[in-house]
């Protein structure tokens, strides 16, 4: 932080003097880390979920949902009529979101 004066008033400059860009990548593996733990915690054994419930572990509307899988944005199985999500591909959202 440096302060500095212009029209006789002190203006403080706090832009950060040194890049962190290097460390974004361990915090993502660490991310995925946690929210690996948090649906081993929450769901045990659970290999696919709903759209339903999906929606309910991001805080999204089911119908974005929805319209993210018809447009390929979220990848996804179907059993029968029953549209489901992947474990992994869970993951993957509660860490990167939806593109």
């Amino acid at each position: 932080m440096e302060a500095r004066r212009s029209n006789g008033r002190a203006k403080l400059d706090i832009k950060p003097k040194t890049k962190v860009a290097s460390s974004i990548s361990v915090a993502q593996s660490e991310i995925t880390s946690w929210n690996n733990d948090y649906l081993d915690n929450n769901y045990p054994r659970k290999a696919y979920f709903s759209i339903k419930e999906t929606a309910e572990i991001l805080g999204i509307s089911e119908k974005f949902i929805a319209s993210k899988i018809r447009t390929n944005k979220i990848q996804s199985i179907k059993y029968g009529d029953r549209v489901m999500i992947h474990r992994l591909v869970m993951i993957a959202l509660l860490t990167g979101g939806v593109n």
